[in-house]
């Protein structure tokens, strides 16, 4: 793989895990994910570009984008072996019933896999704030055990099936393994993003 930009991956200050974060941490984390989404995208378009997914002009955030950028995405997946250390560190935090899958589970997505899929969740993010005016990006402070906490989200869908603010992050990580089980399906992310669309506020 070509090499991917790196900058302003992480923020430039130590931070706490996001459950422990106070609001105004989570706010200052905010604030960083935000100044850095227009750069991160940018870097995204040039390196889909550069590497044969087609032009900067064809991920121009429709709905439909999201399956160019898909497609290209699928063979930029790469494995590395887990260490040994790495694996006993996830077998001891899992639950007994999880112990023995995830000790099986010997490979991660590689960081340039993984930074490339930041990206493209900021991509995602931002074409559902493209496309309706009710969707903004934000975070929730409250209550602290929830699985979205301080994080940056998108706001503007209703309670339902799903949670009522959604985690591109997650998002994009749980599809990518789809990937990785097999599945190459190129409407992938925008099936997701289908689904989604159905709780979206109508104002």
């Amino acid at each position: 793989m070509m090499n991917y930009c790196m900058e302003k991956i992480t923020p430039p200050f130590e931070r706490p895990t996001f459950r422990e974060m106070s609001k105004k941490e989570a706010q200052k984390y905010f604030d960083w994910y935000m100044s850095v989404l227009p750069d991160r995208i940018d870097i995204l378009m040039d390196f889909f570009e550069r590497t044969g997914g087609g032009t900067k002009s064809e991920l121009d955030y429709t709905p439909e984008s999201l399956i160019k950028l898909w497609k290209w995405f699928i063979p930029h997946v790469e494995l590395v072996e887990k260490s040994p250390e790495e694996l006993e560190r996830e077998v001891q935090a899992s639950p007994e019933w999880l112990k023995e899958e995830i000790k099986n589970d010997t490979h991660r997505v590689n960081t340039v896999t993984l930074a490339i899929a930041m990206d493209i969740a900021m991509y995602y993010g931002e074409v559902f704030v493209k496309n309706f005016q009710s969707v903004k990006w934000g975070f929730i402070t409250k209550p602290k055990t929830h699985v979205n906490v301080n994080k940056p989200v998108l706001l503007g869908f209703k309670e339902g099936k799903y949670d009522a603010q959604m985690d591109v992050m997650r998002t994009v990580h749980i599809l990518s393994q789809k990937v990785i089980e097999g599945n190459k399906t190129h409407e992938l992310l925008y099936s997701n993003y289908n689904i989604w669309t159905q709780d979206v506020i109508v104002p």
